[in-house]
C-alpha cells in the first residue's frame, strides 16, 4: 500500500475541503504509530509499527479524523472573525454622530 492509496481510502471515508498529504515515514516508532502536523495538514505513518495494512489504515484513520476537526475548527475561526467584523461594521454604522450633548 502507498501513500496515493492511502488517501484514496481515507477521501471515500469522507471528503474534506483542506487538502492533506499522506507520508509514510519508513521508520518505526516506540511511542506513536502516527500523527498529525495541522501547520502542514500532514499525517505521517510510521509504516514499520504494522504488521498488516488493517493496522495501517486503522492509523491513519485516526490521524485523518485530526485532520477533519481541525479543517472545522479553522472553518469556524473564519465564520466567527466575519461575524465579528460584520458586527463591528453594524455598529460603525449605527452609532448616531452627536456634538457631545446628546444633540
Amino acid at each position: 500500500m502507498n501513500n496515493d492509496q492511502i488517501k484514496e481510502i481515507l477521501l471515500s471515508i469522507e471528503e474534506t475541503e483542506i487538502d492533506f498529504t499522506v507520508t509514510m515515514s519508513g521508520k518505526e516508532s516506540k511511542k506513536v504509530n502516527g500523527l498529525y502536523k495541522p501547520e502542514s495538514h500532514e499525517i505521517i505513518l510510521h509504516n514499520l509499527n504494522f504488521k498488516s495494512d488493517n493496522q495501517l489504515i486503522y492509523t491513519a484513520i485516526h490521524e485523518y479524523t485530526h485532520h477533519l476537526v481541525t479543517v472545522e475548527q479553522e472553518k469556524m475561526s473564519k465564520e466567527e472573525l466575519e461575524f465579528l467584523h460584520g458586527e463591528a461594521q453594524k455598529k460603525k454604522c449605527n452609532t448616531p454622530i452627536t456634538n457631545g450633548y446628546g444633540q
